[in-house]
């Protein structure tokens, strides 16, 4: 339970971030604030998707966060997803997506998250 509970402090103060990433980015030039501002509500818009178990939209919204430093987490929720609904029969091409998002990206928090939830999937 209190794993549960620090998981959603921890996305919760990444969007927090998000959301505020999106506040410095308003003092910016208005040619540089509409692709943060766009990233951020995709991010949130994936977050959303995660919490409903929509992966279309999921997908959708993953793919529209672009280059936002929040990026990782859409491929992240995209791949908790389809480790809870895809184990068995494409568990091969699923394992290989998780390795090539390893390698992606190295050390940080939402590896070793999906590290974690791919060894206790096994």
């Amino acid at each position: 339970m209190q794993q549960v509970r620090a998981i959603r402090i921890v996305h919760i103060v990444a969007l927090l971030l998000a959301v505020w990433s999106g506040t410095a980015a308003a003092v910016q030039p208005a040619g540089s604030r509409s692709g943060t501002a766009s990233g951020d509500e995709a991010v949130l818009a994936a977050r959303e998707a995660l919490a409903k178990g929509d992966r279309a939209r999921l997908s959708v919204a993953a793919a529209a966060i672009g280059e936002h430093p929040l990026k990782s987490y859409g491929e992240f929720w995209s791949l908790q997803l389809r480790l809870r609904s895809e184990r068995g029969a494409e568990s091969a091409a699923l394992d290989e997506a998780i390795v090539d998002f390893l390698e992606r990206h190295p050390r940080t928090y939402v590896a070793d998250r999906i590290r974690l939830e791919w060894l206790l999937s096994l």
